[in-house]
């Protein structure tokens, strides 16, 4: 298998989705659901970016996944769950705004069927954080 590179590049289809994450969930739907049309055969790689609204208090963290096993569903792929990239604070006292990471895009493979998919993921973190996060995903396949 090549790497996520070149993953990314033999796509053909990709979609987007955020959701803003209120201060002091541990665990969000994502409002809007993603409609996977029946011509995308298999999903090859996820990306994911977090951004956070202001600066994070010195014991603030951000660890958790996506869980696609609710509200609809990857066929033959449950549980469904994929990490996030974490954030930590800085040491010292918290100023500036917030924070962007990187898309981390993962390899992550799943055969489709005929069918149109539709898949809306859970956020779930470790513990509640006090501003608000903006997550997106995005999948894609060919």
């Amino acid at each position: 298998m090549g790497n996520v590179g070149q993953l990314r590049t033999r796509q053909r289809w990709s979609d987007t989705d955020n959701e803003n994450i209120t201060s002091g969930a541990t665990s969000e739907q994502f409002t809007n659901s993603m409609n996977i049309p029946n011509w995308v055969k298999e999903l090859v790689a996820i990306g994911i970016t977090i951004q956070i609204d202001a600066a994070q208090q010195a014991d603030e963290h951000i660890i958790g996944y996506l869980d696609f096993s609710s509200g609809g569903s990857l066929p033959n792929m449950t549980p469904t769950r994929v990490p996030i990239a974490a954030l930590h604070a800085a040491d010292g006292t918290a100023v500036g705004g917030g924070v962007v990471s990187r898309e981390v895009i993962l390899p992550f493979y799943c055969l489709l069927p005929s069918a149109d998919v539709t898949v809306r993921p859970t956020l779930v973190l470790d513990e509640g954080y006090t501003g608000v996060l903006n997550v997106s995903y995005t999948l894609y396949g060919r």
